[in-house]
């Protein structure tokens, strides 16, 4: 018989909101042990699950990760055979609730690792999502950028593994012919254009990546600004995609000297940024703040 545990030893204990958070306090006192039958494990990692996701839209992240543990737990160690969905959502939720607490890096990539070992590219970019940030949090600007821009690489971008001026050059000169396909109505349009989540979530991954590259002053900074300005001239271009564009009207002064191309990026983010916060209300990037400044001081020159 499954006994309730004493409040102050669990997580779990701190909220009663809930019905199956109360089931789920009683079945996790007594452990994954306490049953060898599949189904019945399965079950009760579904109610951990859903008392997970329950108690996170009430941000109590300290028991919302104890409920995907649990649930985890259960599963055992070879969940994803047992039900590779159920695990790839409590995985998914115990990431994101370590983040939400500000847990150190390894707390999060241990959970989030093996979202990456064993579910599809499509299905692990929201976690890959969150390890950047995570990254970026702690300081780890170098791994954040490798990581960022294997992303690109899995999406057929060409990245080079050492950035030469050379390389770099081909990708400027690469963006501006794919952008010189469109007009600028044409470019505002795409800030419309319906982005599916997936493609959102790849978005805010890069640009998790472009923020390493900019306080590291990494030499990747121009492709990794290359290969998101061309992903949203595909997809559409989020409030995340502006910083990417801000850059290049950045490196189009100090890379290729082109004082009237420089401008009209820097115009085309205004512009973006007006018609992002006509539609969404967001507000303006920080990001893109000191290279558009720095765009306007170089054009007066």
């Amino acid at each position: 018989q499954f006994q309730l545990i004493d409040k102050d030893f669990h997580a779990g204990r701190r909220s009663r909101s809930s019905l199956i958070g109360i089931a789920c306090d009683e079945i996790n006192s007594a452990g994954p042990e306490a049953t060898n039958d599949e189904d019945q494990r399965r079950k009760f990692a579904e109610w951990n699950l859903s008392a997970g996701q329950d108690i996170s839209l009430q941000s109590d992240f300290a028991s919302a990760l104890y409920y995907f543990s649990q649930g985890i737990e259960f599963l055992g160690k070879d969940c994803w055979v047992l039900d590779p969905k159920l695990s790839l959502e409590l995985h998914t939720g115990a990431v994101f609730a370590s983040f939400a607490l500000g847990e150190e890096h390894d707390v999060v990539a241990r959970y989030a690792q093996y979202v990456i070992d064993h579910a599809s590219f499509e299905d692990a970019i929201e976690v890959r999502q969150v390890i950047l940030r995570s990254l970026t949090h702690s300081g780890k600007h170098e791994e954040c950028t490798s990581k960022g821009l294997e992303i690109l690489r899995r999406l057929d971008f060409e990245i080079a593994s050492n950035p030469t001026p050379e390389s770099v050059m081909t990708a400027m000169s690469s963006t501006d012919g794919i952008a010189s396909k469109f007009s600028m109505e044409q470019i505002i349009a795409l800030c419309e254009k319906s982005v599916d989540d997936a493609e959102k979530r790849v978005v805010k991954s890069l640009d998790a990546t472009m923020a390493s590259c900019i306080l590291s002053s990494s030499p990747f900074l121009p492709l990794a600004a290359c290969g998101m300005i061309q992903y949203s001239f595909q997809h559409g271009i989020c409030p995340e995609s502006t910083t990417a564009f801000a850059m290049f009207a950045m490196l189009k002064i100090f890379l290729a000297q082109d004082y009237e191309g420089a401008r009209y990026w820097a115009d085309a983010v205004l512009e973006m940024e007006n018609k992002h916060r006509s539609i969404n209300n967001s507000g303006v990037k920080l990001l893109t703040q000191a290279p558009l400044a720095l765009v306007r001081n170089y054009s007066k020159h």
